[in-house]
């Protein structure tokens, strides 16, 4: 998911919200909404309008989420914005054979998958000839974490 606010030409906020997604053996990206921000800016409050949305849909956005993009404003990504919990590492979606293992959390239970994929070069084979998305679909039974 990708996040973006921006200002209308009323100079009203607007929150513009992104999807990428695997379909098959494709990554689909769609515009999802855009709304308003009625209060401010703050994550807080784009938050609340994200739980809004997703609730009205009956669809467990935070559990379906593999990642998450702002545009890196501090006040999106501080440890109490509740974003900072959501946010997983890109990274290792992109460049799995390429990431810092160090820098992700023991905790995080796709750190082991990550591991045993990046160890394996016929894998690593197969991301260099396929697309983002043919690698993720081909993977995804043996590394459901990571998908």
């Amino acid at each position: 998911m990708q996040l973006d606010e921006t200002t209308d030409i009323s100079n009203y906020s607007q929150l513009l919200v992104f999807v990428r997604y695997v379909s098959l053996d494709t990554i689909k990206e769609e515009f999802l909404f855009c709304e308003s921000l009625l209060q401010t800016t703050k994550a807080v409050d784009v938050l609340a309008m994200l739980n809004v949305f997703f609730t009205k849909q009956d669809f467990g956005w935070k559990e379906k989420l593999h990642s998450l993009r702002t545009d890196g404003a501090p006040v999106m990504l501080g440890n109490k914005s509740g974003f900072a919990l959501l946010i997983k590492d890109e990274l290792w979606i992109r460049h799995p054979f390429l990431c810092d293992i160090d820098c992700i959390d023991d905790m995080n239970l796709a750190k082991d998958e990550l591991i045993d994929l990046s160890t394996k070069s016929l894998l690593k084979m197969d991301f260099d000839s396929k697309t983002l998305g043919e690698f993720w679909s081909s993977v995804k039974e043996a590394y459901t974490l990571l998908v």
